[in-house]
């Protein structure tokens, strides 16, 4: 989980959208795996994040998203999909510091 995932603003923006997203069940799973077992499709009842849609990052837009920038995922299927794209950053920043030249 990122620092802006634990921020008091990201907690705040959740607490309003978990509710709203909630009465609109069923909903796609935003990060489908089907290697965990997620059947495409979040269900009234199921364990759901409040997870940004593909392709929007919050990080390059420097903003918080809006409700039509979030959706339903499954808990563990949106956990997956945020360590995988946490270690892509990592290998990315190793890549470049071993490029620089040491001083």
């Amino acid at each position: 989980m990122t620092d802006f995932h634990r921020s008091a603003q990201w907690q705040a923006f959740t607490k309003t959208a978990r509710p709203i997203i909630k009465a609109q069940l069923p909903l796609p799973c935003l990060n489908t795996d089907p290697a965990r077992g997620c059947s495409g499709v979040v269900l009234p009842g199921e364990r759901f994040d409040v997870a940004h849609i593909p392709g929007f990052d919050h990080m390059l837009v420097g903003r918080m998203p809006t409700l039509s920038e979030v959706g339903a995922a499954h808990s563990s299927c949106n956990r997956a999909a945020g360590a995988k794209l946490a270690a892509q950053r990592r290998a990315k920043r190793k890549a470049r510091a071993e490029r620089m030249p040491a001083w």
